[in-house]
């Protein structure tokens, strides 16, 4: 079908459109992010995806629907004018190493009444042992007969470093003011830090902090970036840094004693260069007790506190690890797929201990929370949380050509005392996703 002929039907099939665009040059695409080739492997050899999607509203205010193309990696935009669409305005990526993803949706961001489209992309590239990750939202604003990136707004950065046992991690929180009708106003506070990582180099990280020990916990500078709307695009309005970067070498306590009883953590170093960790084994008086586990030494406690109101102090652990941690015999001790922290609680008789908790969650945040001891409902018993990973679903179609789409984020289990151990009782959403 010519093209001609194919802009002028109003709701075209799924296979025309498919068709449409696998005949479009290279040239068309409003962005590519590698060489021309990988285009071509978004839809080429393969056409769309089960999620590929036709929507119809109208994105430019003229009160014409038009039509918006959703797929993996790919979004295009007909603006409808007069008795025919006018050519897309299309950005395409390509496939790149391990799992690159996209989602799209209609939202107003200029607070006119006429939503724009939104955008995200999942980037991904790395090496032997180490993933870098990357969240961008591409704000597509379109007028009456053209569209364009209105602003192009990174979200998240994420360096899983496996070699190290290791990570680096840039997450920001965006919040919209629209109080003045067509005025808005974007805010972004970034937060970060970076702990076990080799790789500290990419451009988003300051530099200064990677001549810092790698087993240092370097914490990022805290900013709030601001962005206006013109008319037009989102201008940058300025960025403040709201608390400064600073480094902590350690936070460790490996001995405690409570009347009489001496315990300890000791560490040997798993003794592997493509997944760097410690072996970490509670000792009292000098008695092996429980299993080891996966630790960084100078980011692990031991300490006796009184959880559970029986008036003894309980026998508490907390480690930070790497993720999929191997013993001395080069055996997995776990199969947890993030650098986490974990915590291990022990009931002591004296003689005897007996486990009540041994529970583990993924780093997301500066102070290195994977698992934290709290009152979270108020009733004056601590409870166990934990994050439970480092992802959150946003939409999944088991028949996708490539993985589900997902985010930055992760939601909060909690672990409550029952008798007899900490038991899960709830999962608490953290709405990461701006």
């Amino acid at each position: 079908m010519p093209a001609e002929e194919f802009l002028a039907i109003r709701y075209p099939q799924v296979e025309w459109m498919e068709a449409y665009l696998r005949n479009l040059p290279f040239e068309q695409f409003g962005r590519l992010v590698a060489a021309d080739r990988y285009a071509f492997d978004v839809f080429g050899y393969e056409g769309f995806s089960p999620e590929a999607d036709l929507i119809y509203q109208d994105v430019n205010g003229d009160a014409d629907v038009d039509l918006i193309v959703a797929d993996e990696l790919l979004v295009g935009v007909f603006l409808w004018s007069g008795n025919s669409y006018a050519p897309p305005y299309l950005i395409a990526f390509p496939k790149l190493k391990y799992q690159p993803g996209s989602h799209v949706e209609l939202a107003d961001w200029t607070n006119d009444g006429v939503p724009e489209i939104l955008f995200d992309y999942r980037g991904d590239t790395g090496g032997t042992g180490i993933v870098y990750t990357s969240w961008t939202r591409y704000i597509i604003r379109c007028l009456a007969d053209s569209c364009e990136v209105a602003l192009e707004l990174p979200l998240t950065y994420l360096t899983d470093d496996y070699n190290g046992g290791g990570m680096t991690l840039m997450n920001s929180a965006v919040s919209l003011d629209a109080s003045v009708p067509g005025q808005t106003l974007i805010e972004q506070v970034w937060e970060g830090f970076s702990i076990y990582n080799f790789d500290f180099s990419p451009g988003f990280y300051p530099y200064a902090l990677a001549d810092n020990p790698i087993e240092s916990l370097k914490v990022l500078s805290t900013t709030l970036d601001s962005y206006r709307w013109n008319g037009l695009q989102f201008q940058p309005l300025n960025s403040v840094v709201l608390s400064n970067a600073y480094v902590v070498d350690q936070d460790a306590q490996l001995e405690a004693a409570y009347n009489g009883d001496a315990a300890s953590v000791q560490y040997q170093h798993n003794g592997r260069g493509d997944a760097m960790n410690d072996v970490c084994q509670l000792y009292v008086n000098e008695m092996i007790v429980g299993l080891p586990f996966g630790c960084k030494r100078n980011f692990t406690q031991v300490s006796w506190q009184n959880l559970i109101g029986d008036e003894e102090p309980e026998l508490v652990i907390r480690a930070l690890s790497g993720k999929l941690p191997y013993d001395n015999d080069g055996n997995h001790m776990d199969d947890i797929q993030c650098m986490h922290q974990r915590q291990i609680i022990y009931q002591w008789d004296g003689e005897q201990a007996i486990e009540i908790a041994n529970i583990a969650g993924c780093v997301v945040r500066s102070n290195l929370f994977g698992v934290e001891l709290v009152d979270y409902d108020g009733d004056g018993h601590l409870e166990i949380l934990a994050a439970s990973s480092w992802t959150s679903n946003v939409d999944c179609v088991p028949t996708s050509r490539l993985p589900c789409w997902y985010h930055f984020g992760y939601t909060t289990q909690v672990y409550r005392w029952d008798g007899f151990g900490f038991t899960y009782v709830a999962e608490i959403p953290n709405n990461t996703l701006p």
